[in-house]
């Protein structure tokens, strides 16, 4: 990918094609240029009507949606790709670097060596711990539920196990 001239591998492009089709049905309605911040209204889409549009504030400055995708994949959202668009921004400056193929490539420059077979990792002679029963704090994980009946893992009806489901054949 990186020899063919990508910036970003094919799902991430993926995602940002479709914000871009989606941010068709936005329009930015205030903007404060020398603070970042924007208000943007969705339309409705021939796909999901609204009877009336809804607005979302953009921080660019800080990262910050109303809708909370764009702080949490650090991916423009389809609202900052509509105010990147009305305001000539590249919308290169609002995806995370990590997500270049560059910054993935890099992950992969180290040498990984494989393990060799257990048979001859050299004998531990480390001090070895037990955690002592009485000081060890108890949770709910350590009491069965002994009310409840079995399930079949497959199926999930009661009566039967895995090896024996009658659906699983």
């Amino acid at each position: 990918m990186l020899r063919a001239g990508h910036q970003y591998p094919e799902d991430v492009t993926a995602l940002l094609q479709q914000n871009h089709h989606k941010s068709a049905y936005c329009h930015v309605q205030r903007y404060d240029r020398d603070n970042s911040e924007f208000e943007v209204q969705e339309i409705s889409s021939p796909h999901q009507y609204r009877p009336k549009p809804i607005s979302f504030t953009i921080r660019l400055n800080d990262w910050w949606c109303d809708c909370g995708h764009f702080q949490a994949s650090r991916l423009p959202c389809h609202h900052v790709i509509a105010v990147c668009s009305f305001g000539h921004m590249p919308l290169s400056n609002f995806i995370d670097p990590v997500y270049t193929l560059d910054y993935i490539n890099k992950a992969y420059q180290v040498q990984f060596h494989p393990l060799r077979n257990e048979d001859y990792w050299s004998t531990y002679t480390g001090p070895n711990f037990n955690p002592d029963p009485q000081t060890r704090i108890h949770n709910e994980m350590d009491h069965p539920v002994t009310d409840k009946p079995k399930k079949c893992s497959y199926c999930r009806i009661e009566g039967h196990h895995r090896g024996q489901c009658p659906f699983s054949q």
